[in-house]
């Protein structure tokens, strides 16, 4: 096992002197390398006494027991005395999983994911890159992980472009976290490439405001932003106009290919300034970025704004916004098939609510040869205290996504999972820790709340439709869809009817805990922007 480790240590050094007289200097360039860590039997560790990748819930250790426990802070900070040498065996425990695991695209065998520390800030992200077969059941954001691996940096023709990367052995996970919010930069001349935030921010989950595209493109490509920014496609991509304004982009900030990349991670990364475009001569509108028709209330005087406030849009009627945590989006099949499913929470209050001890239920509707029918509901998951966040904040999601071994939910990010499905035609409810129900929804007239809703999936196959709770009454299918005039309004309306509270979207867009919260149209009091 020491030849092995001593193997694997050898192969990083060479990898470091490879890439230091090779042009660029982004972690792309890692796929034109094979890397490969030892293959580890029953190998003696400090957590259970079997080197499990700590599927026994210990802390991992490699098997010489020369690894140094370090955090990222130490890693990505050179000037920090535990900063550790290229190579080095090191420990890495608790940090939390900032961004999809994604394939090393060129280079087989492998996958790519960032983490980073939970109080966030400099220094607090780095890029980990491990064998396909220590992803175990899905790496997903918000999960917190033990990393047992080596440190090395890849460098380019000079030290200014460099890339710290952890190469990790072993991987166990301890749960689910809360993502940190992340770190707010106004210029975004500072994070492109040049800029004087670059060392600090690499690998850091960072959100830039007031930028513009400056080119257009189509999707599954590279854009270019003001200040010079680039906007990455690894996880996340959307057609964009020359002009377009953004309200921010949020991502995780990383080299590629010599080019310091902002990688949104998802669709609520970015968020649209209305319907709003940048004046190319560098300047933007003189019009207040919500006046697309979201408005917030401010005092709920009508005095055109006078008290610093934004007065309420005249067309959103507040009588029908539900005082209590209501479905806003599911799903009994999706893209993959019919397991493809999801069931989305959402607070519409002003308080947070504590939702530790609620229940998915779906139900079993039978009906018999004389025409009587009994109703079984059946617990599909549970929140425990353990869940990446069992207090449901105002303007909040919480995902719910049918998640087993061989697939089911194709999103990249949940915050829990049931096995056992939802059938097309019956319907499902959510149960608080007293067992009262909190709220329904149908596809079936004996489980829905009033007139069901019509189930726009057919009952084989795939389908990327889904059913969305409105924000307010006059909202609609257009308005509700992504980047529709009420998206990020929330999903307040609850009339008790789900024929009269739902829409169907053709394309879903399920929000979990770490999504940008709603804006609620009927909040009252100033809005802090």
């Amino acid at each position: 096992m020491k030849f092995k480790a001593l193997l694997y240590f050898v192969l990083i050094v060479v990898l470091n002197i490879v890439l230091f007289f090779s042009e660029g200097c982004g972690v792309n360039d890692l796929r034109h390398i094979r890397l490969s860590s030892p293959s580890d039997g029953a190998v003696e560790g400090i957590d259970g006494g079997v080197s499990d990748a700590g599927h026994d819930g210990g802390v991992m250790n490699n098997e010489d027991d020369l690894s140094e426990t370090v955090n990222v802070y130490n890693i990505k900070n050179p000037s920090d005395p535990l900063h550790p040498e290229p190579g080095t065996g090191i420990i890495v425990n608790g940090v939390i999983v900032s961004s999809p695991c994604v394939p090393n695209t060129t280079e087989t065998g492998f996958s790519k994911f960032f983490v980073e520390q939970k109080n966030g800030g400099e220094f607090s992200g780095i890029l980990v890159i491990a064998p396909d077969e220590l992803i175990v059941d899905s790496i997903a954001v918000a999960d917190i992980v033990d990393i047992n691996g080596y440190y090395t940096e890849i460098h380019g023709e000079n030290d200014t472009c460099s890339s710290p990367v952890i190469m990790a052995k072993y991987i166990s996970t301890a749960g689910k976290g809360v993502l940190p919010s992340p770190e707010k930069v106004e210029d975004p001349h500072e994070i492109a490439s040049g800029g004087h935030l670059l060392h600090e921010y690499e690998g850091v989950y960072i959100e830039v405001g007031g930028v513009a595209a400056i080119t257009s493109t189509g999707v599954n490509s590279r854009w270019k932003a003001t200040g010079g920014l680039t906007i990455g496609n690894m996880f996340f991509s959307r057609p964009v106009s020359a002009g377009e304004a953004f309200e921010s982009i949020a991502g995780i900030l990383h080299i590629d290919s010599g080019e310091y990349v902002l990688e949104p991670r998802f669709a609520d990364d970015i968020r649209v300034l209305g319907h709003r475009f940048y004046d190319l001569d560098g300047s933007f509108p003189d019009a207040h970025p919500y006046d697309a028709g979201q408005l917030i209330p401010d005092s709920g005087v009508s005095d055109g704004g006078a008290d610093g406030g934004i007065e309420i849009d005249a067309g959103v009627d507040c009588s029908t916004r539900a005082g209590h945590a209501v479905i806003s989006q599911f799903a009994s099949r999706g893209p993959s098939g019919g397991n493809d499913e999801f069931l989305e929470l959402f607070n519409p209050g002003v308080e947070p609510i504590n939702i530790s001890g609620w229940k998915l239920e779906a139900a079993s509707i039978a009906i018999s040869d004389g025409g009587s029918v009994s109703v079984q509901w059946n617990v599909r998951a549970e929140i425990g205290d353990s869940a990446a966040s069992p207090v449901l904040e105002p303007g909040g999601y919480f995902l719910f996504a049918n998640k087993n071994s061989q697939g089911g939910y194709s999103g990249a990010y949940y915050d829990a999972k049931y096995t056992s499905g939802i059938t097309d035609q019956s319907g499902v409810r959510i149960v608080d820790a007293d067992g009262n129900v909190v709220d329904s929804a149908g596809f079936s007239s004996h489980v829905s709340e009033g007139k069901e809703v019509k189930n726009p999936c057919p009952a084989s196959g795939s389908c990327s439709a889904s059913v969305v709770r409105k924000a307010h009454a006059a909202s609609n299918a257009e308005s509700m869809k992504e980047g529709g005039a009420d998206s990020e309004s929330g999903n307040g309306h609850d009339t008790d009817d789900n024929f009269s509270d739902f829409v169907i979207i053709e394309n879903r867009m399920p929000r979990f805990s770490g999504s940008i919260p709603a804006v609620n149209p009927c909040q009252k009091g100033d809005v802090i922007f």
